[in-house]
C-alpha cells in the first residue's frame, strides 16, 4: 500500500471508519484504514468542478467533497481528492494548530491527473463560487418506487448500500434514498439499480464532469 493518498473516503452515513482509497491521509484522522469498495475513478485529462472546504495540513492541500467535521481545525468527513496549484491567496483561510482551511466552501475546477503513487490529484484552475449539490426534489413521491416505507430505506441506508456503492451520505427523502459519493460516472447508480431496482436509490456525485 503506497504511502500517500490523495482520496479518502468514510463509510457509513456520519463517521465510522475510514476507508481509504490507497493509504492514510494526514486530511482526516484518527481511523483504522481498509480497502475501498471498487467503484467509479476520475479520468486522467478531463476537467472537473467540486465544492467543499479546502485543508492544508503537512504540506498537503485537499478539496473535503463530503462536508467535513466541525472541529478545530476541521477534517474531512465523507471525501477529500488532493489538490496541486493550489493559492491561498485565492481564498479567505484561517489556521489552528498548523492547519490552514478556507472559511466555508470554495468551488474548484481542474483537471484530474493520476500521481505516481496511483491516485487522482485534481490540478487547480480555477476557483469559483461553491455549487450545491444536485437539489432534492420538492414534489418527491411519498412512497418508494419499490413500494417500501421510508423506515424499510432507512434500513438500507444504514446496513446494505455502503456495501454495493462504497462510502456515502445518504438521506432518505420522500420515499426515495439520496447518495452523496465522490465520483460516479454512472458505474455506482447502475448497481444501485440493480441491487434495489430502478429509482429507489439516486447516487449523486460530488465531483463533476464538466
Amino acid at each position: 500500500m503506497a504511502a500517500s493518498v490523495a482520496l479518502v473516503l468514510v463509510g457509513g452515513v456520519v463517521g465510522g471508519t475510514v476507508t481509504m482509497l490507497q493509504a492514510a491521509s494526514p486530511i482526516a484522522d484518527g481511523s483504522s484504514t481498509t480497502d475501498a469498495t471498487a467503484g467509479s475513478t476520475p479520468s486522467a485529462g478531463t476537467t472537473y468542478v467540486g465544492s467543499g472546504v479546502v485543508i492544508e495540513k503537512g504540506g498537503e492541500v485537499a478539496l473535503c467533497l463530503g462536508g467535513h467535521y466541525q472541529s478545530m481545525p476541521p477534517t474531512c468527513l465523507h471525501t477529500a481528492i488532493r489538490l496541486e496549484n493550489w493559492d491561498w491567496a485565492d481564498a479567505e483561510y484561517s489556521t489552528a494548530s498548523h492547519v490552514r482551511y478556507t472559511e466555508g466552501a470554495v468551488g474548484v475546477r481542474g483537471t484530474v491527473n493520476w500521481a505516481s503513487d496511483s491516485v487522482p490529484v485534481l490540478v487547480v484552475n480555477e476557483v469559483l463560487e461553491p455549487r450545491a449539490h444536485q437539489p432534492l426534489p420538492e414534489d418527491a413521491a411519498t412512497t418508494s418506487p419499490s413500494g417500501m416505507s421510508n423506515a424499510e430505506l432507512q434500513q438500507i441506508v444504514d446496513s446494505e448500500l455502503a456495501s454495493v456503492i462504497g462510502p456515502n451520505v445518504a438521506s432518505v427523502v420522500g420515499g426515495v434514498i439520496f447518495a452523496s459519493v465522490a465520483f460516479d460516472d454512472d458505474t455506482l447508480q447502475r448497481a444501485a439499480d440493480a441491487e434495489f431496482g430502478v429509482g429507489v436509490v439516486v447516487v449523486q456525485s460530488v465531483l463533476q464532469k464538466e
